[in-house]
């Protein structure tokens, strides 16, 4: 009897193991071999570069400016293939060992150029790999469903793409609202770890570099500073505002909500996102005026402790970027300030196009104050003619030096 009880648990083992073979989505891999020494060099290209065009406004002190600031903590995804299909082999953290120019209250370093930020050492066995890497990661919501010994990605099969690892944060104080309060740089590598040691990537030399490009695009808000229009005038005066804007993808555009395993920008096909919407708290739109090359003053929304600069995920591979229409649901100043039912927008619908590494935005005056309302428009020039974004749009990096050029609140 004892021998019938042996063989029916030898036989029920055989087909649990047969069924964790076949399991979708776990990895089952080959037997542990030597560990080899792998060491990456990260390093930064693109931040001098960020598309700017004619007429674009330079910063006051143009020399040594900052051009982006980095968080030191950052993450990895490491991808492993086996057979034709890429696994998750580890998802981890680690710290750029650059110190720059010293801390400041809102980011660790200042990068003042592209190249070497720091180094990725670990120890892998044989296999073919894929790294990527995830720079300011702690401003965006990571998907935990995600783990290690996930298979994410089978080549040749129809429809497979690689899934989002980490999307938009939402907005605790305005719900459905997305928050993105830093640049989000990623890059990744291929790589072949032989079982003699050999390290085989896409460029020569023992250590593979890991080029990290910026994925998002900036979106400026500018409130200009209008004068001698009458009595009535109304000049976004010197109180705090509140702003809520909705952006509407057009044609067959949509917006990216996150970041792939590979650190690409994600959209899903099933459930596109073709509105997005943005909010200003009071502590967004600076208290000081800026001046264009063109002596024009306007208020901005700016990098600052509690709320975020508009930056947006946007993917470098589609170069056309994606049109949009922004319609500001609403823009009132701090409670009990005039105009106590805020500002409406009149006027054509407000446009743009969103490209990675590149800067859209709106300009907005004041044309007319009822009194309990302020109508506002597009930004003219001093003829009352629209202004055009390149006449309006501040540089790129205008946030991350925002002390160069000030003109106190009069």
């Amino acid at each position: 009897m004892a021998k019938y009880i042996f063989l029916f648990v030898f036989i029920s083992g055989l087909f649990w193991a047969c069924e964790q073979d076949d399991a979708p989505g776990v990895r089952n891999d080959e037997p542990a071999e030597g560990a080899v020494p792998v060491n990456f060099k990260l390093q930064l290209n693109g931040t001098p570069d960020i598309e700017t065009g004619t007429g674009y406004i330079p910063m006051t002190k143009a020399a040594g400016t900052i051009k982006t600031g980095l968080y030191k903590d950052y993450k990895y995804v490491l991808l492993k293939k086996i057979e034709d299909s890429w696994y998750i082999e580890a998802i981890g953290n680690s710290q750029l060992e650059t110190t720059g120019p010293g801390y400041t209250p809102w980011w660790d370093i200042e990068i003042k150029g592209d190249g070497p930020i720091g180094d990725l050492a670990m120890e892998l066995r044989p296999g073919t790999y894929k790294l990527a890497v995830f720079l300011n990661s702690r401003c965006v919501q990571w998907d935990n469903t995600v783990k290690p010994g996930d298979r994410v990605y089978t080549e040749g099969k129809a429809g497979e793409r690689y899934p989002r690892i980490c999307r938009y944060i939402y907005n605790t104080y305005a719900p459905g609202c997305v928050l993105l309060s830093r640049e989000l740089f990623t890059g990744s590598a291929n790589f072949i770890v032989e079982k003699n040691g050999d390290l085989h990537t896409e460029a020569s030399g023992r250590e593979p570099a890991v080029t990290l490009t910026r994925k998002v695009g900036q979106f400026q808000v500018l409130l200009k500073k209008t004068e001698g229009k009458g009595p009535n005038d109304y000049s976004f005066g010197n109180t705090q505002y509140f702003m809520r804007a909705v952006f509407r993808a057009q044609g067959d555009g949509v917006f990216c909500e996150g970041l792939d395993v590979t650190g690409m920008p994600y959209s899903d096909p099933q459930n596109p996102w073709k509105e997005l919407r943005l909010y200003a708290s009071e502590h967004a739109f600076s208290s000081k005026w800026r001046t264009d090359k063109a002596g024009r003053k306007y208020r901005m929304v700016e990098l600052n402790s509690t709320d975020p600069a508009f930056f947006l995920f946007a993917d470098p591979d589609k170069p056309e970027g994606v049109p949009y229409t922004v319609e500001i649901e609403s823009l009132t100043g701090a409670s009990g300030s005039y105009p106590y039912e805020g500002f409406h927008y009149e006027g054509e619908p407000l446009t743009g196009v969103l490209k990675n590494n590149s800067v859209s935005g709106i300009a907005l005056e004041c044309v007319e104050a009822q009194e309990y309302q302020v109508k506002i428009g597009v930004a003219t020039d001093g003829n009352g003619q629209p202004l055009a974004p390149e006449d309006y749009l501040f540089s790129p990096y205008y946030l991350w030096n925002q002390d160069q050029d000030v003109t106190e609140v009069n």
